[in-house]
């Protein structure tokens, strides 16, 4: 049996109608992946044959690059406790107003959510759904949804790709 601590699906839910449960970082994948990347190279020794390899004579600046990106992506609060960006006038202006997501407030959608979903254009739309049907049921659909492997850089590749 686990001991981790299942966190509850609204305190995943941002204010502006996204799912931090869905995110890369939360999730910690950047990390693991960078440090699963590392552990192989060790293993490998590679450090002491990149120079000899052409193309990889600036092995110590990626992993050195790769330890950051590790370090960076290690761990996120979600939205709800500070992460993402630190002065989020969306978070500011839903905490102001005492709203648990943009979804409560008379002014939805407004200019402040531009910001996401111009990167995101569902999260207007979770916005609308949030408001039919209440936060506790849309965050436990977007916690099923993650469970069955969704997350945003699925999507965002699939947009760009």
């Amino acid at each position: 049996m686990s001991t981790e601590q299942k966190t509850d699906p609204v305190k995943l839910t941002t204010f502006c109608g996204l799912y931090c449960g869905a995110c890369d970082i939360y999730q910690k994948r950047i990390s693991i992946a960078g440090g699963e990347l590392k552990k192989i190279l060790k293993g490998l020794d590679f450090s002491e044959i990149a120079a000899q390899i052409p193309g990889f004579e600036k092995y110590e600046a990626f992993d050195e690059t790769l330890s950051n990106l590790i370090a960076f992506f290690g761990s996120c609060p979600t939205c709800r406790n500070g992460g993402g960006p630190p002065t989020c006038a969306i978070r500011s202006c839903a905490k102001e107003k005492g709203f648990q997501t943009c979804a409560g407030c008379n002014e939805f959608p407004c200019d402040k959510l531009s910001f996401i979903t111009e990167g995101y254009p569902e999260a207007e739309e979770n916005l609308r759904t949030i408001r039919e049907i209440g936060v506790e049921k849309w965050a436990q659909s977007q916690q099923e949804r993650v469970e069955q492997g969704f997350r945003y850089s699925d999507m965002l590749s699939h947009k760009k790709g």
